[in-house]
């Protein structure tokens, strides 16, 4: 059984997996910098297609790329787990 974790998103709350919070967090912070994901993609070696997968929660990411993706993004690689209990 898949472990999920309810988020509040405004006005609903709905269960999540681990892969979908961390590939919203992915997103949340790409966006906040004004990065593409072509952009993202493209420094981290990964394809366009596999970042929108992570992103949209159908895949996972594994550690070594979500060090490069943090690396472009800024962050630490524990922040995009942050809040996840």
């Amino acid at each position: 059984m898949m472990r999920t974790k309810q988020v509040t998103i405004p006005a609903k709350v709905v269960e999540v997996t681990f892969a979908q919070y961390v590939g919203g967090r992915i997103r949340e912070r790409r966006k906040e910098l004004g990065l593409s994901q072509d952009a993202i993609a493209a420094s981290c070696d990964i394809s366009k297609p596999f970042l929108s997968e992570c992103e949209n929660g159908k895949r996972s990411i594994g550690f070594c790329k979500l060090y490069e993706v943090a690396k472009v993004l800024k962050r630490p690689t524990d922040w995009f787990a942050e809040g996840w209990d």
